[in-house]
């Protein structure tokens, strides 16, 4: 078995890109693989001996409304979705694009397609070679880089010879060639590496985060987390340090919510809570903590959990057996269990809901997941049953007032009150996105 790669090191692909931003993302795939189905749910991109390098051989997908009814037909190897109104789509391993009603967009003819952007633009690869397409089809910025990334206001990353750079939606340099890596844009934060170090820059190539670090990653609200030799410190957006290098880091935890984030002692066995200043407002010492909207922080710590404040009073007494606070809603009901057993209480910590629930967490905005002997359904914030105590899949894909759901290995879609608008008939499924299409794929072969 190869080693797990780690989510901040090289992909190994050679695009330059940390995996997290690479080929990790490419390995997800539609439904989470089961025993009964692990053998059939590989990656979608994993690589084949053909011209065009996939294999999309084991689905046929389409696309059902919200009535039910197949709008697109069950005919494509493989069918995202929409975007920008358009979707990729795949037939014999060549890649193309269809719109809502079904017809081809832009022809099939490319390796690889990506979703179109708000600048209406799309990446494509032909052959062993990058560039970007309209709407239309056309072929706006020919296929002449080695990698290329989605455009993002207006400004996109591209490889080329080894270096990356980036440019426009003409295709004009704006940033030079002189990046060995790159690892993504966000809030207008470029992540670049130059020299074997990383750093930051900005969309006019100045350098924001000196490059001196030896890792580095966004958290979100103008502050990032950078490393020397495995060991963590934070930084604001002029590069100023704002903690001494001091901590562990768990990829995705360190992101800030409301000026506050969560951060690890060096060996990851305690948590403490750091504000934008990078004062420490709770200190190393609990055992997990999970960082709330409303400026309070559920703990754990000696086997047990609750809620406090900033300034360490108890307003969930430290009594509880675990803890899955909507972190999204403050004004959500808290899911806890005692006992062995799940319920809902306040802030308060009065009882909105009795412990009778294997398991609850949260499902979207108004209501909850629930378990009860291995078979899944829903609640709402009062403690009602929305939906039938009946379906398999422990895991929520919600969006919109619609939720995935699974039973005898076949998906489909229910509503918030659990009326079924998609039969549960699909091996795989989305959820129905901004024009009301959810695509959908049956096994070629069952």
């Amino acid at each position: 078995m190869a080693n797990k790669i780690g989510v901040n090191e090289p992909c190994p692909c050679g695009s330059g890109k940390k995996y997290k931003k690479c080929c990790m993302s490419l390995e997800r795939v539609i439904i989470p693989a089961t025993e009964s189905n692990s053998a059939l749910n590989k990656s979608i991109f994993d690589e084949e001996d053909d011209d065009f390098g996939y294999d999309f051989s084991y689905c046929s997908y389409g696309a059902v409304d919200k009535s039910g009814k197949t709008v697109i037909p069950l005919k494509y190897d493989y069918l995202a979705p929409f975007s920008e109104g358009l979707a990729q789509a795949v037939i014999q391993n060549r890649h193309g694009f269809i719109d809502v009603n079904g017809d081809v967009a832009i022809f099939f003819k490319y390796h690889i397609v990506g979703h179109f952007t708000k600048e209406n633009l799309a990446v494509v690869k032909q052959k062993d070679k990058y560039g970007y397409v309209d709407k239309a089809g056309n072929e706006v910025i020919p296929c002449i880089f080695d990698e290329a990334d989605y455009f993002i206001d207006g400004i996109s990353a591209v490889r080329s010879d080894g270096l990356w750079g980036f440019i426009d939606t003409t295709g004009k340099e704006v940033i030079p060639f002189e990046y060995s890596a790159y690892d993504g844009c966000e809030d207008g934060y470029m992540i670049a590496e130059k020299d074997d170090l990383w750093g930051v820059i900005d969309e006019t190539n100045k350098i924001l985060v000196p490059f001196k670090y030896h890792n580095i990653f966004y958290v979100g609200e103008g502050l990032f987390m950078v490393a020397l030799n495995n060991i963590f410190a934070f930084v604001d957006h002029t590069g100023r340090e704002l903690t001494p290098f001091r901590y562990g880091c768990e990829f995705d935890r360190e992101r800030f919510v409301n000026g506050y984030a969560h951060v690890l002692n060096e060996d990851s066995s305690k948590c403490g809570v750091i504000d934008k200043t990078g004062t420490e407002v709770l200190p190393l010492d609990y055992d997990d903590i999970i960082v709330l909207k409303n400026n309070l922080f559920a703990i754990y710590k000696d086997d047990k959990c609750g809620i406090i404040d900033k300034s360490k009073n108890i307003i969930i007494p430290i009594k509880y057996d675990n803890i899955d606070p909507n972190t999204d809603d403050e004004t959500a009901p808290i899911p806890v269990e005692k006992d062995g057993k799940w319920g809902l209480i306040n802030l308060n910590d009065e009882t909105v809901m009795t412990f009778v629930y294997d398991s609850i967490s949260p499902a979207g905005k108004g209501f909850f997941r629930v378990e009860r002997n291995k078979k899944y359904g829903f609640i709402d914030y009062q403690g009602e049953e929305t939906s039938l105590i009946i379906y398999d899949n422990d895991y929520t894909v919600y969006k919109n007032g619609f939720i995935i759901v699974s039973k005898n290995h076949k998906y489909g879609i229910i509503d918030e009150n659990g009326k079924e608008i998609v039969p549960l008939k699909y091996d795989r499924i989305e959820n129905f996105d901004d024009n009301g299409l959810a695509v959908v794929g049956k096994y070629k072969f069952d």
